[in-house]
């Protein structure tokens, strides 16, 4: 679990990279080192080749602003007794921070997203976890370097501070 919690810091800063300028671009040009699954709809389906990550993409032109979700494959069904509601406690504490990006320094996942105007949350079901950003398109990539420096990094202490 751990190795792929390290692992999605380097695959969604390749996602922005790579898609961050596919997201403005009316036909967008298959980044390096994914493959293109299947469109319908106008959504396009792209895996990472290396760890068969699923990207979906659904341009939509009508404003200069872009939602990333990002969707994990676990909820309260992977639970075992005695530890209900740990993945919506999980969900929560995923707002905490990192060492990189804390409330304390001023440069918290919210601090900083709320100075961009972009509007956040997260879900917790039986089975799945999502965290989705509305951003301006140009503040995607920060989106995901927060998305993904959070996943790998989060900083959770009992004697820490409560937001």
């Amino acid at each position: 679990m751990i190795k792929r919690f390290s692992l999605a810091q380097y695959v969604l800063a390749a996602m922005a990279a790579a898609f961050a300028p596919a997201c403005l671009a009316a036909a967008p040009a298959i980044p390096p080192g994914f493959t293109q699954v299947r469109s319908e709809q106008g959504i396009s389906e792209y895996r990472l080749d290396a760890n068969g990550l699923t990207v979906l993409l659904l341009p939509d032109h009508s404003a200069p602003a872009v939602t990333m979700m990002v969707t994990y494959r676990v909820g309260s069904r992977n639970e075992s007794y005695g530890t209900t509601g740990a993945t919506h406690l999980l969900e929560h504490l995923m707002f905490k921070g990192t060492g990189e990006h804390n409330r304390e320094a001023g440069t918290g996942f919210d601090q900083l997203l709320e100075r961009t105007g972009a509007i956040t949350n997260a879900t917790t079901s039986q089975d799945r976890t999502n965290y989705f950003e509305t951003v301006g398109s140009q503040d995607l990539a920060l989106a995901i370097t927060l998305e993904a420096d959070r996943m790998r990094n989060l900083r959770l202490r009992e004697d820490g501070p409560s937001s």
